[in-house]
C-alpha cells in the first residue's frame, strides 16, 4: 500500500514538472519568435560556432584535405578543435543537429536550451530525492526555474545554462555511485564528467569539491568489525575511481590534449582580467561580497537569498548524511571564483544555483516538518505552487523586472542583414568580373558596439556562408593598435562607425585604429553607408 502511494506521488511530481517545463518552453518560444534584436558578444560567438558545425555535419563530403589542414591549424573558418579559440564544442554540436530539422535560425538555437532544462530539472529532482526527500527535489526544481538569472539565460544562446544542467547531472550520478561503490554509476559519472568539460571548462571548478570529498569518503571508510570487508570495499572504490577518471579522459581528452597550452594561457589571462564591475583585488571587500550581493540582487532575489541562508544553518546543524557533501559542494565554487578568479560576472556562477536551490528547498521542508500547523502549511504549499505556475506563464512581463540589459525587446533595425548583403554582392561581383587578383577574404571590424561588432557580424556572415573571415580588430593579442598596423594590408574590407560609441575597455585602441584607417582611406573604395537607430553611421570600405 505504501509502495502504491509513493508511486502515485512520484507520477504526480513528474506530471507537475512536465507542465512547468511545457509552460516554460511556450514562454521561450514566444519571446524568441518576437525578438529581432541581433545577438551580442559571446552569444554571437556561440551561434557562429553552431553554424560551423552544422555546415560540416550537413555535408560531410565537403571536407577536403585543405579543410582538414585548416581544422588542425585552427583557422578562422574551421575552428572545430577549439571553436572561437576558447569554447568547447558540445553545445554547438547539439544545436547543429536541431538545425537539420528546424532550420538555422537563432530561435532554433535558443530553443535547444529546452534539452538542457530537461536534464537540469530531472537531475535536481533526483538529487533532492536522494540526499533529502522528494518534496525538497520538487520545490528545488520550481525555485531554479524561477530564479531571475535562469529566466534570462533561458532565452539566450549561452553556455552557462547548459553548464548548469551538466553539473546537476554529474552530481546526480556522483551521488548514485554511493562513493564509487557502484561500477555502473562510476562509469556514467566519468562520461558525464567528460561531457561537462566539453560544455565549458569551468565545469571542473563546480565538481572539484564534491568529487574530492567523495574520493576521500570512498578510500577512507569508517572502521567496521570486519577489516577485510573494509579493505575490500576500498579496493572496489579505488578501481571505480580509476574507471571514472579513465572514462572522462577518453570522453574529453581528444579535444583538450591538443589545445592544453593555449587553454592554460587563455585561462590565466581571462582569470586575471579586471571585470566590468571594477574589481582590482581578490582580497578586497568588494571581491568577497561580489557573489553574495549578486545572489541578492540579480540571481535569486532577496527572498531566495534569505531562504538559502537559513537553509545553510539548518543543514549544518542537522543530522543529514549528506550535509558535509552539500556544504562542500556549495562552498568550494564560491572560494575559487572569489579568491582565484578576478574577473567576475553573475553568470559565471550559475551552476552554483543547483546546490543553492536544494538548500533553500531544504529550508522550506524543515519549517514544514515542525508541524506548527500542518494543514495550514500544506495549503500554503499548494497555493504557492499555483502562484509559481502563474509566474512561469507571465515571467517576461516588464513590470516583473526579470529582463535586464542582457535581453532587449528592441525592434530597432541595426541593418546587419543589409551590411552582409552588400558584402555578399560585392564578393559575387568580384568573382564574376575577376576585377581583383584574389577573392576577398578578410573583413576588419573596428567598432565594438553592442550590435555592431566583430562577433555579431561574423555570425551573420556565417549564416549566409560567406567565404569571409571576420576579424574583431580590437581583440588582438598584445597591443591591438600595433597588431592592426602590422596586419593592415591583409584587410580586403573595413567596417567603421561614426561616431564611435563603444562598450568595452578598448576605447583608446579602437579610436586610434579608427583614426589610422581614415588617414589611409584613399586606399579603399567606399561601398555603402547605413544610418543606425542610435544616430550613427556605419560604413563599409573595400580595398582598391
Amino acid at each position: 500500500m505504501k509502495s502504491q502511494k509513493t508511486s502515485h506521488r512520484l507520477w504526480l511530481h513528474y506530471l507537475f514538472l512536465t507542465i512547468i517545463l511545457f509552460l516554460y518552453g511556450l514562454n521561450m518560444f514566444s519571446i524568441t519568435a518576437k525578438d529581432s534584436t541581433p545577438p551580442r558578444g559571446d552569444e554571437a560567438v556561440h551561434l557562429r560556432d553552431s553554424l560551423i558545425f552544422h555546415n560540416i555535419f550537413s555535408d560531410p563530403s565537403q571536407i577536403t584535405l585543405d579543410i582538414v589542414r585548416n581544422i588542425i591549424n585552427w583557422s578562422e573558418r574551421y575552428p572545430l578543435l577549439r571553436p572561437s579559440g576558447y569554447y568547447p564544442p558540445l553545445v554547438p554540436i547539439v544545436t547543429s543537429f536541431l538545425y537539420m530539422f528546424f532550420g538555422t535560425s537563432a530561435s532554433t538555437a535558443v530553443m535547444s536550451n529546452m534539452i538542457f532544462l530537461l536534464i537540469l530539472i530531472f537531475s535536481i529532482y533526483k538529487i533532492g530525492a536522494l540526499i533529502f526527500e522528494r518534496n525538497v527535489g520538487l520545490l528545488a526544481c520550481v525555485f531554479i526555474l524561477l530564479y531571475p538569472i535562469v529566466l534570462q539565460h533561458s532565452v539566450l544562446y549561452m553556455l552557462d545554462l547548459p553548464l548548469t544542467a551538466m553539473v546537476a547531472l554529474s552530481i546526480f550520478t556522483l551521488v548514485k555511485s554511493d562513493y564509487f561503490k557502484s561500477t555502473k554509476y562510476s562509469l556514467l559519472l566519468g562520461f558525464c564528467f567528460g561531457l561537462g568539460m566539453l560544455t565549458k571548462w569551468t565545469y571542473l571548478f563546480f565538481m572539484l569539491g564534491p568529487f574530492i570529498y567523495s574520493i576521500f569518503k570512498a578510500l577512507l571508510p569508517k572502521f567496521s568489525k570486519n577489516d577485510f570487508e573494509r579493505y575490500s570495499r576500498s579496493g572496489v572504490s579505488f578501481r571505480n575511481i580509476g574507471l571514472c577518471v579513465g572514462t572522462s579522459v577518453v570522453t574529453c581528452g581528444p579535444y583538450y590534449f591538443p589545445i592544453l597550452p593555449i587553454l592554460i594561457e587563455k585561462t590565466l589571462t581571462h582569470s586575471r582580467m579586471i571585470s566590468a564591475h571594477g574589481l582590482n583585488s581578490l582580497l578586497s571587500i568588494d571581491s568577497v561580497f561580489f557573489y553574495p550581493a549578486a545572489l541578492w540582487r540579480d540571481m535569486i532575489t532577496p527572498l531566495g537569498f534569505i531562504l538559502f541562508s537559513i537553509g545553510m544553518v539548518l543543514l549544518i546543524i542537522s543530522k543529514n548524511n549528506y550535509k558535509n557533501f552539500s556544504v562542500t559542494w556549495t562552498l568550494i565554487p564560491y572560494l575559487i571564483f572569489t579568491f582565484v578568479i578576478l574577473s567576475k560576472k553573475p553568470r559565471f556562477m550559475m551552476p552554483w544555483l543547483v546546490s543553492i536551490s536544494l538548500v533553500a528547498s531544504f529550508c522550506i521542508g524543515q519549517i514544514q516538518s515542525r508541524k506548527v500547523s500542518d494543514n495550514f502549511l500544506k495549503l500554503i504549499k499548494y497555493f504557492g505552487f499555483l502562484f509559481l505556475i502563474f509566474i512561469a506563464i507571465s515571467f517576461f512581463r516588464e513590470d516583473l523586472r526579470l529582463k535586464n540589459s542582457i535581453m532587449s525587446s528592441s525592434k530597432e533595425n541595426w541593418k546587419i542583414n543589409e551590411i552582409i548583403s552588400v558584402l555578399e554582392e560585392d564578393i559575387a561581383e568580384s568573382r564574376k568580373n575577376n576585377t581583383s587578383s584574389h577573392t576577398p577574404k578578410h573583413l576588419g571590424v573596428i567598432p565594438n558596439h553592442y550590435y555592431i561588432n566583430g562577433h555579431t557580424i561574423a555570425y551573420y556572415a556565417a549564416l549566409r556562408r560567406l567565404p569571409l573571415s571576420v576579424i574583431k580588430l580590437h581583440y588582438y593579442r598584445g597591443t591591438a593598435y600595433e597588431e592592426f598596423v602590422t596586419k593592415f594590408d591583409r584587410y580586403d574590407y573595413i567596417l567603421t562607425k561614426n561616431p564611435l560609441t563603444e562598450i568595452s575597455a578598448f576605447q583608446k585602441s579602437i579610436r586610434t585604429m579608427h583614426s589610422y584607417f581614415y588617414s589611409r582611406k584613399d586606399l579603399f573604395q567606399h561601398l555603402q553607408t547605413f544610418n543606425e537607430p542610435d544616430g550613427s553611421e556605419v560604413s563599409i570600405f573595400k580595398r582598391l
